[in-house]
């Protein structure tokens, strides 16, 4: 049975209709290997998806397409107002491709989710908003409360965070926890970060989300994620979109 889920994305154009010119492949689930993510969808072109594959799309206008196999037709939503995060940066758009393909450099290459069920070149993390301190790098934030994450949980470590607009010190991070919640009203700005985990120090290019991608659907911010380089977050954000997690649940809160 064919099961087409839409999640539909609107952005701020006087309130005028608009519609994508077509679509990109985010992720591919089985299938034989004639899709791959990167690879673009024309509005008019016949998209074949054989029986026990899942692909999922985005649209330029920001729309996700999750189909479920097998299929085969022209997959063109309705024609819908955009009222909400507006349109996505034409270099944004461009940095999404190269980041699917593996094109572009080797932050890139590795952050592409080539075929979801097949693994990756590194875990992908669960929640699109914690900030991994395993390395330093570009990472993303939503205003309001603040986690991290490390892969490495088997010692208790001693942590703190400085940035320009605030600090949090010396708090105890306990050993088997993969995950350090901040809830003290952090205020976040873009700029500089820097986390101390005992004597490890990680500097990061912090990106936090505007104000009017707030109530942004996944899609958009998506493409604003990769492009600020901020590669686990995006491919996190693509992993479940594939999976079908539930948005409100699992993309878009705070933890």
């Amino acid at each position: 049975m064919i099961r087409l889920f839409l999640l539909v994305v609107f952005a701020l154009v006087a309130g005028l209709p608009a519609r994508a010119e077509g679509a990109v492949i985010l992720a591919v689930s089985d299938g034989d290997g004639t899709l791959a993510p990167g690879r673009e969808i024309a509005a008019n072109d016949v998209l074949t998806v054989p029986a026990g594959a899942t692909v999922t799309l985005i649209r330029e206008d920001g729309e996700i397409i999750r189909v479920d196999g097998p299929f085969s037709g022209v997959v063109e939503p309705a024609v819908t107002e955009v009222e909400h995060g507006g349109e996505a940066r034409s270099e944004d758009w461009e940095a999404l491709g190269v980041f699917l393909t593996g094109s572009g450099d080797a932050d890139s290459a590795l952050g592409a989710v080539r075929h979801a069920d097949r693994g990756a070149d590194f875990p992908v993390q669960a929640d699109v908003w914690a900030i991994s301190v395993d390395s330093s790098g570009p990472r993303c934030a939503r205003p309001g409360a603040l986690s991290f994450r490390r892969r490495d949980a088997r010692a208790a470590v001693r942590f703190s965070v400085r940035a320009d607009t605030a600090r949090s010190g010396d708090i105890a991070w306990a050993k088997g926890e993969h995950v350090l919640r901040i809830d003290d009203g952090f205020r976040l700005a873009d700029g500089r970060m820097v986390v101390s985990l005992d004597d490890t120090v990680r500097s990061f290019t912090l990106s936090v989300l505007p104000d009017e991608m707030a109530d942004a659907a996944p899609g958009r911010i998506l493409v604003w994620l990769v492009g600020r380089k901020c590669t686990r977050q995006a491919r996190a954000m693509i992993d479940a979109l594939h999976r079908g997690r539930s948005p409100a649940d699992t993309l878009l809160s705070n933890p």
